[in-house]
This record gives structure tokens, C-alpha cells and sequence, in this order.
């Protein structure tokens, strides 16, 4: 079994992004309100020029389901192999982005920060980055479990 400070590598990483989440909700919550537009706007020309990064990297246009699916799923970081994560359905030009599970919320309900603006910026990260692999396809969100639904559902249009 592969070590890292003495614990599992699986244990390492899954307390890595626990402390990261936790960490991001803490400074979303000392924004606070004042600041939040701001916050949202940075976040958003992060995933932009995140993607459009990976994009030049890589070279490859991001302009078919599967390849803007790879893209993804290479950059967004959904919990651990593991972890119950999203689920995509191609159908007629789009993905469908669902998840039955967050693996965020438990995270994010370790501060003060309500989970609901954690998701909304989380969300905002994935459609900057889908805008900076292709400006013309659309990442739209019709309902989350931070918000109160049993389910997150997506849509990925090109």
C-alpha cells in the first residue's frame, strides 16, 4: 500500500481536499455578503482562464461531447475515485450533469458559510472553465442538493 506521512494515499488526498473545502468556505464566509459579487467574479475568470489554459496546453478543440467531457473530468475535481460522483448522459448535443450525492456539503458545513453560496460558486468555477475551452457552449443548472433538491442536475450544451 502506497504511504504518505505515515497514512494511506487514499487517507492523504481525501484530508487534502477536506481541508481545502473547508479552507475555501472559511474565506467565502469572511467575504461575506459586501463581497460576494466580487468573489463570484473571480472565481468565474479562474475556471475562464483555467480551461483556456488546458485548452492551449493541450491543443485539442473542445468542441465534441466526449472531448469536453475528458476536459472535465481531468480539471474538476469530484471527490476520490471512489466517491459516489457525477454522472453524465449524453443526449442530443448535451450532457446531462447529475449527482445523487455531495460530496462538498460535509465539508462546507464545517464553517459558517452557507453550503448553498459554496455550491453556486463551485458551479461558477465549471461554467467559467467550460466558457474557456469554448465560449459558445453553455453549462446551465436546474437544481441542487445544497439547495434543497434530492439531486443536482446540470446541462452541458454545445
Amino acid at each position: 500500500m502506497l504511504r504518505v506521512g505515515g497514512e494511506s494515499i487514499h487517507n492523504s488526498l481525501y484530508g487534502f481536499i477536506t481541508k481545502v473545502e473547508v479552507l475555501e468556505a472559511e474565506l467565502v464566509a469572511l467575504a461575506g455578503d459586501k463581497h460576494y459579487d466580487e468573489v463570484r467574479a473571480e472565481i468565474h475568470a479562474h475556471g475562464k482562464a483555467t480551461g483556456a489554459r488546458l485548452l492551449a496546453e493541450r491543443g485539442e478543440k473542445a468542441d465534441k461531447l466526449d472531448t469536453l467531457y475528458r476536459y472535465i473530468a481531468d480539471a474538476h475535481l469530484e471527490g476520490m475515485p471512489c466517491d459516489p460522483g457525477a454522472q453524465v448522459e449524453p443526449a442530443n448535443g448535451t450532457l446531462r450533469y447529475t449527482h445523487i450525492q455531495c460530496n462538498h456539503i460535509p465539508n462546507w458545513k464545517y464553517t459558517s458559510c452557507p453550503v448553498s453560496r459554496m455550491c453556486a460558486l463551485h458551479n461558477e468555477w465549471l461554467q467559467g472553465f467550460i466558457a474557456g475551452l469554448d465560449g459558445s457552449v453553455t453549462y446551465a443548472v436546474e437544481k441542487t442538493i445544497a439547495d434543497g433538491a434530492s439531486s443536482c442536475a446540470a446541462v452541458i450544451a454545445l
